[in-house]
Order: structure tokens, then sequence, then C-alpha cells
């Protein structure tokens, strides 16, 4: 009878319960495997060390000497440490077996390395990972699946990449060098300044080391087809060249100008819309907004790409541009998710120019029925994110935006004027 249950529960039914997570839910088997060894762990304690005759006796004997009250304690506390030390060494050495993986792919890619870690003079991609004639080329570095078009100081991007579990490695966004990057999962804002930085992804550790002219540097520690989704938040404003006249020098710029002036406004809650006015005395040029939200209902994280507005006439406003956050390109946490009729959305959106002063907006939405909004001018044009991205977290970033603190600031997104 005990050999026909260790092969109907240890072979058959393991094998059939691994075999059908595969299948079903590909993606959870990282997560899912060390808690199936801690299982198979117990099963054969329980098989070979606790299920016979000498411990039987044992546990009669220790049951005469202590008192009952201290047994039900006693088996609580010996079975968690010894839960807890399975946990450890399990886990440790799944740790252990991906790093010798990604040393061993590590050599297959680049002979000459004998599996260590490349340096800065490696190769930044494998030759099967260069990049061909377009987005469908199949190169896994790239995230030039999604492309729109980028204002100088505003994201305007938002694509995806796997790791390809070869450790350190290049990622080119396709774009000039990123001063905030977003990545989903885990929904996380990383700045220049900040890094290196660890994100967490599907219970995985991975680190953004820096960032590159072109894109970022990560470190996926050995873990494969990974897949996270990159926005663009805000890039590195460099100013163009000048280019040299034949018959003057090009103008020198003055030293005291100071920013151009713009403000937005919203309207329209059936279908939003967003203006932006030029409040100076200047041409506003290359003007852009972009947003981060998050869904109420659930907690979702919301990444979108940056929409151009173009240039904005001194003294007037611009034209009504729709906000579409059911269409644009979108980054989001958990992966995959859409904007829907009657969504709670709350966030903060940012209008900027390479010459204006950024401005940040506070924006509730419930998509295409309702909304308000007011100018957080403490921001300065900076996105206003949740600084711990955990389900609490977002659930108490918006209640502080949607709770009586800035009653008082809101103006309601009025129907579009006739």
């Amino acid at each position: 009878m005990r050999k026909l249950r260790i092969v109907v529960f240890e072979v058959i039914g393991l094998g059939v319960l691994i075999g059908w997570l595969m299948w079903k839910y590909p993606e959870l088997v990282d997560d899912i495997i060390p808690w199936v060894a801690l299982l198979v762990a117990w099963h054969f304690t329980w098989e070979f060390v606790l299920d016979n005759k000498w411990a039987r006796r044992g546990a009669v004997a220790i049951g005469k000497d202590v008192n009952r009250l201290l047994i039900w304690p006693l088996v609580f506390i010996v079975g968690g440490g010894v839960s807890v030390l399975y946990w450890i060494g399990i886990n440790k050495s799944l740790t252990r077996l991906s790093a010798i993986a990604a040393q061993r792919h590590a050599a297959l890619t680049n002979p000459t390395s004998h599996g260590e870690k490349a340096l800065d003079t490696a190769p930044k991609t494998a030759p099967e990972d260069e990049p061909g004639p377009g987005p469908a080329s199949g190169s896994t570095d790239s995230l030039s699946t999604v492309l729109t078009p980028a204002t100088p100081k505003g994201g305007a991007m938002v694509g995806d990449f796997p790791t390809s579990g070869r450790g350190e490695y290049e990622v080119d966004i396709l774009h000039p060098a990123a001063e905030e990057l977003s990545f989903t999962p885990p929904g996380t804002v990383l700045r220049r300044d900040k890094l290196p930085a660890k994100i967490l992804v599907n219970g995985h550790n991975l680190t953004i080391l820096r960032f590159t002219d072109t894109g970022f540097v990560i470190n996926d520690n050995g873990w494969r087809d990974l897949r996270i989704q990159v926005a663009l938040i805000k890039s590195v404003h460099t100013a163009p060249p000048i280019k040299p006249e034949v018959t003057r020098a090009p103008p020198e710029p003055l030293p005291s100008e100071s920013p151009i002036q713009i403000s937005a406004a919203f309207s329209d809650p059936q279908s939003p819309v967003i203006v932006v006015s030029n409040l100076s005395d200047s041409v506003a040029e290359g003007v852009g907004w972009n947003m981060v939200a998050i869904r109420r209902s659930d907690l979702s994280y919301f990444g979108f790409a940056g929409q151009s507005v173009g240039y904005v006439k001194p003294h007037t406003d611009s034209a009504r541009y729709s906000l579409e956050l059911d269409r644009i390109a979108k980054a989001s946490d958990p992966v995959g998710g859409q904007i829907h009729d009657g969504d709670e959305l709350i966030g903060s959106v940012s209008v900027d120019c390479p010459h204006c002063e950024a401005r940040t907006y506070i924006v509730h939405l419930v998509w295409k029925r309702s909304g308000w909004f007011f100018e957080y001018s403490k921001a300065g044009g900076k996105h206003v994110v949740p600084k711990d991205m955990s389900s609490a977290g977002r659930a108490r970033y918006v209640e502080w935006l949607a709770g009586d603190s800035f009653k008082s600031n809101r103006v309601e997104i009025l129907p579009k004027p006739q």
C-alpha cells in the first residue's frame, strides 16, 4: 500500500500537476517550483523519517514525559523550523542553478569568456540578437515594437523585451538618453541619478545598472524570458546642434531668457481632451504631455506613451487633443491591462517643452463619464507616483489624491463648450 501511495502521489500525481501547470500557467512555473519542492521534501521526510516504528516509539516516549499542553506548540515550532530550513535551502539551490545556467549560456555565446563575467569591451549583444532592418527582424534586446513620436523632454515611447538570461547586457530603446524610465512589472519609475537599483519581476530580482545614451544596462541574474514593459517618462534634453551660416555666426542664446510659461486644461468628460495655453510672448515649440495613472478598482498601474502637441503661438491656446487613454500605447502592471468605459483612474499628467516651465496636473477620470483635475505645483513637471508600488502603497496613493486633502483645489472637467 505504501509503495502504491508513493507511485500515485510522487510519480504520477506530481508529474500530472507540474505538466498541467506548465501548460495552463507557464508564467507561474518559476514561482510554484519552490512550493512543489517543499511539498516533496516534506513528503520524503514523512515517508522515510517519521513514518516508521522508531519514530513512533520515540514520539510515544516523548508524549509520556512532556506535558500534553506543550506537545502541540512543540510540534509547530519544530515543524516550522524544519520548513524554514527547507525553504532557505531550496531557494539557494535554485538560485545557484540559475547562475550556473547563465554561466554556461555565456560560455556558449562567447567561447573566449570561459564562463566568466564579460568585460565592458565585450560585445553588447550576441550574434543572434543583432538588429535587422526593422522591428520585425527578431531582435531580442530592442524595444522597437511600439514607438511614437517623442517630445524633447516628455516621454513618448512604450515597448517591451524578454530577458535573455545572459547576465549583464545593454538594451537599446531606440531613443535618445533617458532621464526617467518606468519598468512594468513591477511598475517602478527609475531616475538616472538613482542607479543602480533593483526591481522585482515575477519574484525574481533584477538590477538596472545605469542608463546609456541609447538605452540602459540590465543584469538579469540569469533569469530568462521575463517580459518587461518599459515606458519613457522623461528624456535627457540636449539642445540640437546649431548649423553655421555662411554670412554670419549663429546667434548666442540669451542667458537671462526666462522659461516659457504654459498651462493646461481638460474638458469634455465623455471624450476627454487636453488644451495647452501659452501664457508668454514667445512661441512654445515641441510641446507634449504624458501621463501615469492607477486604476482604483484593481490598483493596476498604467504608464501612457507621451503625446505631441507641437507648437503653440504666444498668448493662444492649442487645438483640442483627445486623451484616448484606451487606444494609445501604454505599459501596465499587471501586464496587458486595458482601459474600459467606467474605469476610475487617478494619476498625474506632465506638460512640457524644451524651453518651457514644466507643469504637473493631478487628474481623476471615471473614463468617458466624469472627472476633475488641479495643478500640483510642488512636482514641477515631474510625475507624482507612489513611493511604494505594492498594492497597499498604491491604495494609500489613491486615497491621498482622491481624499479631502485637495478637495478645494479640484476643477470639474466640464462638457465641451458650445
